[in-house]
């Protein structure tokens, strides 16, 4: 199998990185032949979480790509079994899956206390996406980015923080071409355009 590409998509909220990323994965499978993987994350639990799922759907039932959508706020490593070297996938978003590993039900929210806990977590996301990586032809993540804004001091803010900041260092170090969206435009960190 061909070497497989990460590339890691990351910017502010509604800084067009979801869009940017998925014409990304179009002009792959496009130029490679591959077929469209989106693995989804959000899980509808208000009305504004409702509204952006919709909307993300629509965008990829009316736009140009024909994806398969998978959806797994947690536990992403189970798109594997269905995924080979010709598969481009899109992870959208790394912070969401974040947020639903770190936060799994509202019996254990205080997990996130717990430094082995963090650890454990850090790694099985970072392998989960590995493994996919090496799996499939390319894999884009998508992330947010949430440091450009004052971090509380303590708590679980500051715990997150750390934790994607933490991840967001790794996926730029493990990526082949790593981008920063600000309004609407695709700043390159790392690599080559893609």
């Amino acid at each position: 199998m061909a070497q497989s590409s990460l590339v890691f998509v990351s910017g502010g909220v509604r800084s067009g990185k979801s869009s940017f990323a998925e014409q990304l994965a179009i002009n792959l499978a496009n130029h490679q032949n591959g077929t469209l993987y989106y693995i989804a994350c959000g899980r509808p639990g208000d009305p504004e979480m409702q509204e952006r799922i919709a909307q993300h759907k629509s965008d990829r039932e009316n736009g140009a790509g024909n994806w398969i959508t998978l959806e797994y706020p947690v536990a992403i490593e189970a798109a594997v079994p269905l995924l080979d070297s010709n598969s481009i996938v899109l992870l959208d978003c790394l912070t969401t899956l974040l947020n639903n590993e770190m936060f799994p039900s509202a019996s254990n929210m205080d997990e996130w206390e717990d430094p082995a806990f963090l650890a454990s977590l850090r790694k099985r996301l970072l392998d989960a996406i590995k493994e996919i990586s090496k799996h499939a032809a390319s894999l884009i993540v998508v992330s947010n980015e949430v440091l450009h804004a004052p971090v509380i001091a303590k708590g679980v803010n500051q715990t997150y923080s750390k934790m994607i900041g933490s991840l967001h260092q790794e996926m730029v170090a493990m990526s082949d071409t790593a981008y920063l969206m600000e309004a609407g435009c695709a700043v390159l960190m790392k690599g080559e355009v893609e």
